[in-house]
Formats: structure tokens, sequence, C-alpha cells
């Protein structure tokens, strides 16, 4: 439907709670997007840049006036799986 703000929006909550089940970040609604980032427990440079890449996208799209289009979304997504294997990781 085009509603790609919305769709950042669930997808960044998606990572931060998929995280939290893995270990690899505490999830606290309270925290901005910035904290969570610094309290990630990177198994790797690849994770760490997926994560900052991504609070990038949702905080220039949420915050920051840029416009959230499919072209956003897709790359958005790219990190998410990217994160998501993490949970592979030993």
């Amino acid at each position: 439907r085009g509603e790609y703000e919305l769709a950042l929006r669930l997808l960044y909550r998606a990572v931060l709670l998929r995280l939290d089940r893995s270990g690899l970040l505490s999830y606290d609604p309270a925290r901005t997007n910035w904290e969570n980032l610094r309290e990630l427990q990177s198994p790797g440079p690849d994770v760490e840049g997926a994560m900052e890449t991504l609070t990038r996208a949702v905080d220039g799209c949420v915050y920051g006036g840029v416009p959230a289009s499919r072209q956003v979304w897709a790359r958005a997504r790219e990190r998410a799986e990217t994160l998501w294997r993490a949970e592979e990781a030993p």
C-alpha cells in the first residue's frame, strides 16, 4: 500500500525483538535508536554495519524528513536479513 515509513518502523522493531531473543541486544522500548546501536553485542563488523545502516534509514525517514520509498525499504530489509542471520553465529 506504499506505507513505507510504517513498514520501516515495524521492521526495526522486529529486528530489535529478534536481536533480543538471540541475546545480542536487550530490548528496551525506552531506548533511542542510537542507544540500541551502542548496546548491540555484535558478533562482527557486518552486523555492526548493518545495524548502523538500518538505524540511519529509520531515523532519516521517521525523524529527519527523508521520504520513505520502496528503495529505502528494500535496502533496510537487506540489512535486517544480515542482522537476523547473526542469530546463527556461534
